[in-house]
């Protein structure tokens, strides 16, 4: 699941908003008709869809209302444990653990549920500390929008299936049908609802938004679906604590995933590191060379690192490669990969994906040179220190003529020229010989 906030983390471990390409006002008035969708969409489900009583928890003796509302306080709260895992990605998204529950909630509820839980079942303390109010709003709302679609469609499968008799009534392969559709309806409408925020947030092109975005959606919701279809499942054939043994073992593996996803980062920042960076641009230049796709790899080194170290000590030095490291992947899209190169030392590598033109690459190559050029605050804001980057681009054509190590040597020839010249960007052959303002 994705959301469509951002922050960038400052040296000093406080947070400070995201740079961004488009006007706020464009992604307020956005929200704001995305807020009023969700409202109007949970007064029409409410009147118009009872919660289902498949949801119910029923102690003994206790009323059928009564074990409806248990139900549903259950799933609301049990979806609150999706707040413990999110992570935010370069490009202003963050990937949230709440679908599965929610998707739970919504086959077991119908669509009130659903709604319900896209409202409360999503509150994060990060969000509240660093989103705009808009942004919160928007998020729930969304999730709520994706949850009422899914809900609807789903209850309309439900009656379909039941009429022409194709499954029994009842039973896990009812359960597993009407999943996969609340399922798969409610992640199309949310990546639908969140990628033009992406788009006005990134200025990335919307075809390149909803490239990315499809091949997220291939990888997350066969897992969605059999996780979401998993709880639901074993809620109406075990018992009310049955998803909870789900999640735990799911937990579990999650955390050996992550695990071996470290293997892959750089521990200081979190960044990629030369193994997790390595396959993104091998990836980038077959794309470029079998889909006439292209993109452009960006070779950072801070300018000064060197002589701040000397000054002000090692551990001012690692404040400002944190620092670095965060106004970088928050200054670039959500489709572009981030890394620190040789574990050590002050330089990175970005692979910005599908630019149009070496202009719109030098472009985003400038405006991460303008984040890296601000004042750094370190030692809990004592000290200002200020460190440049010198930036060198190189395309990654649509022919792919450019073989792997012709392109690194010509991001970093193009990377030293830039610093012999003082620091700035220096792109492909149109801006050679001159280092682009800051």
């Amino acid at each position: 699941m994705q959301r469509g906030d951002a922050t960038v983390e400052r040296a000093n471990g406080r947070t400070e908003p995201a740079e961004v390409i488009a006007a706020p006002g464009g992604l307020v008035a956005y929200a704001l008709v995305v807020i009023v969708g969700a409202v109007a969409a949970l007064v029409v489900v409410a009147q118009a869809y009872p919660v289902l009583p498949t949801i119910s928890i029923n102690p003994a003796g206790s009323h059928a209302d009564v074990g409806i509302g248990l139900g549903v306080a259950f799933w609301v709260l049990f979806g609150l444990v999706g707040s413990m895992r999110s992570q935010a990605v370069p490009g202003g998204a963050v990937l949230t653990f709440h679908a599965p529950f929610i998707l739970a909630g919504t086959i077991l509820g119908g669509p009130v549920v659903g709604a319900l839980m896209g409202v409360l079942s999503t509150t994060e303390r990060r969000e509240l500390r660093e989103a705009p109010w808009y942004g919160v709003l928007a998020n729930h709302a969304t999730t709520a929008l994706s949850a009422v679609a899914a809900g609807v469609i789903g209850q309309a499968a439900i009656v379909i299936l039941r009429d022409s008799e194709l499954l029994p009534a009842s039973g896990g392969a009812q359960t597993l049908v009407v999943g996969a559709i609340v399922t798969t309806t409610f992640v199309a409408t949310n990546a639908l609802l969140i990628m033009p925020v992406i788009a006005l947030r990134t200025g990335v092109e919307f075809t390149g938004v909803v490239r990315r975005a499809l091949a997220t959606l291939r990888v997350t919701v066969p897992a969605e679906i059999t996780l979401g279809w998993l709880m639901a499942a074993a809620y109406l054939s075990i018992g009310w604590w049955a998803p909870i043994l789900c999640v735990v073992v799911i937990l579990a593996v999650w955390d050996a995933h992550e695990r071996y996803q470290a293997l892959l980062r750089d521990p200081m920042t979190g960044l990629y590191n030369d193994a997790g960076f390595q396959p993104h641009l091998e990836e980038a230049i077959t794309e470029a060379r079998t889909d006439n796709r292209r993109h452009a790899l960006l070779f950072i080194d801070l300018d000064r690192f060197g002589q701040l170290n000397k000054v002000h000590g090692e551990d001012v030095g690692d404040e400002v490669i944190k620092a670095a490291a965060g106004r970088l992947a928050a200054s670039v899209r959500s489709s572009d990969v981030v890394g620190r190169q040789n574990r050590a030392g002050d330089e990175f590598a970005i692979l910005l994906r599908d630019v149009p033109d070496d202009e719109m690459a030098v472009r985003l190559a400038r405006r991460i040179h303008a984040s890296l050029k601000r004042p750094i605050r370190v030692r809990g804001e004592e000290l200002t220190v200020e460190v440049g980057a010198s930036i060198g681009v190189a395309a990654i054509a649509r022919d792919g003529s450019l073989v792997e190590a012709q392109l690194k040597r010509t991001a970093d020839e193009r990377m030293q020229q830039a610093k012999r010249s003082g620091g700035g960007v220096l792109g492909p052959p149109m801006d050679e010989g001159q280092a682009a303002e800051g």
